[in-house]
């Protein structure tokens, strides 16, 4: 099935939007981690729960807390936590690629998975210094997109399981 310039664009913006929603609502949970987590364990972290604050330094304190609050459940879980910490910022990164690049949409796809091209932000321009252009199937944005919308679910999932080994003793149950 042929598909032409609107349709591929309408998508692509349709996915693209829905990737930095997905992102709001995972900066939103780090946030009321944070603001829970904070008190919980005696620090202020209201500095943090700013809009100006990029996420990085939410993530790096909630890091922090988490390893603090559950280190009595284990290394099993800490590296679960390690894990989704990891995936964290690389979608965090692919976010902040994703919404400084320049984009383009092709006029037609004969795939019913068009393929979009990315030229990642590059201030430095000169032609020894050009920035590679990447193709990308809407498929591809679509996925990541599930993926981090699961995000904040994840980290409450692994919360509420080691709630009982939480130090100070929690009440998150």
């Amino acid at each position: 099935m042929t598909l032409f310039r609107q349709e591929i664009h309408d998508t692509f913006h349709l996915e693209f939007g829905r990737l930095v929603h997905a992102y709001a609502q995972l900066d939103f949970a780090v946030g009321i981690a944070l603001d829970w987590l904070g008190p919980h364990n005696g620090e202020d972290v209201q500095g943090l729960l700013v809009g100006r604050v990029p996420l990085a330094q939410r993530l790096d304190k909630l890091k922090f807390l988490v390893r603090k609050t559950y280190q009595a459940a284990g290394q099993d879980a800490l590296a679960e936590f390690e894990a989704w910490f990891t995936r964290a910022c690389e979608l965090k990164a692919i976010r902040n690629d994703y919404v400084h690049a320049r984009w383009h949409v092709p006029d037609f796809s004969p795939s019913d998975d068009p393929v979009v091209m990315m030229m990642p932000l590059n201030w430095q321009w000169t032609p020894a210094n050009q920035p590679e252009t990447q193709a990308m199937a809407l498929s591809t944005l679509a996925a990541q997109v599930i993926e981090l919308k699961k995000m904040s679910k994840q980290f409450d999932n692994l919360t509420k399981r080691d709630a009982a080994t939480a130090s100070p003793a929690s009440s998150c149950q």
